[in-house]
């Protein structure tokens, strides 16, 4: 009798500890109570903060070495072999002895002092690039960037490639994992010689929003440094042609424009004076007449079309000229200086 009681027990409590025939398939997922929801929640975000803490100190960290080794060429060529070994030695897992023996086939180009002077100019634009997009302020760095721009219209020689190419894929760059940080601003030029790009995407759009009243003055030390690289282009090409027997002057071409990344088609003498510098001072009236004094701005534009009625593009802005003049003759101007 015991033993027919403790089975039926038995049976009994399995029965109820068990789940139904198929129930498996059928159950539902066992997931957190709210309140342990909440904690874990809470948990990522604090770990998020940590994590973008830890980014921007060492953004910030890399942002002051750049401008350190900017500021002295020992530093920039010793951060530049650094690099390199991070780079293409430690993380490919290559001996100390490859990067030695690459480090000595290096030897007589960092002694070059035009390819250590790109090598400054190149970390001191990369460190101005890191505080642009870290802030959207630029007040703070905005005088620096006007050194720069007039900084790279010094050059006698041939400028090495580091400035002719995009900082977002240079070896500091990759060094310090910075590639997604600047490749996200998009009001930033990432080639450091590019005159053009750097008015057009932050000097002139900051000016015309923070202070018009420095725009006119930004047009004109734009189109002075424009020429200015022009002259020096053809000065460095017509030299470095000259000095190469005449059967390889194609290929010593051909090796200029590799190295300045399209400059020299860019600036290029005839195409500069017949094309760029004529849109240069029409775009430069253009803002004068938004921002600045529409009614000076007016007279120099029909002066202009005047001067260029050959010009491929001179309808074009005698109806941008049209379309300007509708807007005011529509609506009361905006204070000059204060126009968006």
């Amino acid at each position: 009798m015991r033993a027919s009681t403790f089975l039926l027990t038995t049976v009994v409590l399995l029965a109820v500890s068990l789940p139904p025939a198929g129930s498996a398939q059928n159950a539902e997922p066992p997931t957190l109570s709210p309140e342990l929801t909440e904690k874990l929640k809470s948990e990522i975000e604090r770990l998020h903060d940590v994590l973008t803490e830890q980014s921007k100190a060492r953004r910030g960290k890399a942002s002051e070495i750049f401008n350190g080794a900017a500021a002295d060429a020992k530093k920039a060529v010793a951060l530049y072999l650094e690099c390199h070994k991070t780079i293409d030695f430690d993380r490919e897992g290559r001996s100390d002895a490859e990067f030695r023996e690459w480090r000595d086939g290096q030897d007589a180009r960092l002694k070059e002092p035009v390819f250590v002077q790109g090598l400054q100019l190149q970390l001191r634009y990369l460190g101005l690039a890191c505080e642009a997009a870290e802030t959207q302020d630029l007040a703070n760095i905005f005088p620096q960037l006007m050194t720069h721009m007039d900084n790279l219209v010094k050059f006698n020689e041939l400028p090495p490639q580091v400035l002719t190419q995009s900082i977002n894929g240079s070896i500091f760059a990759r060094a310090y994992e910075l590639e997604n940080l600047l490749s996200t601003n998009k009001s930033w030029e990432s080639i450091p010689m590019n005159i053009a790009g750097i008015y057009q995407q932050t000097i002139l759009p900051y000016l015309r929003k923070e202070k018009p009243a420095s725009l006119m003055s930004a047009w004109s030390k734009r189109v002075e440094q424009e020429k200015k690289m022009v002259a020096y282009l053809e000065s460095v090409k017509h030299k470095a042609v000259r000095e190469v027997d005449r059967d390889k002057r194609g290929r010593e071409e051909n090796r200029i424009e590799n190295n300045l990344g399209g400059l020299l088609r860019k600036y290029d003498s005839d195409d500069f004076e017949r094309d760029t510098l004529p849109n240069l001072q029409w775009d430069m009236m253009r803002d004068k007449y938004s921002f600045v004094d529409p009614a000076a701005a007016s007279a120099e534009m029909i002066k202009f079309i005047e001067t260029n009625l050959k010009h491929p593009r001179v309808a074009e802005w005698l109806e941008e000229l049209s379309r300007l003049a509708s807007g005011i003759a529509s609506a009361q101007p905006e204070t000059p200086g204060n126009a968006n």
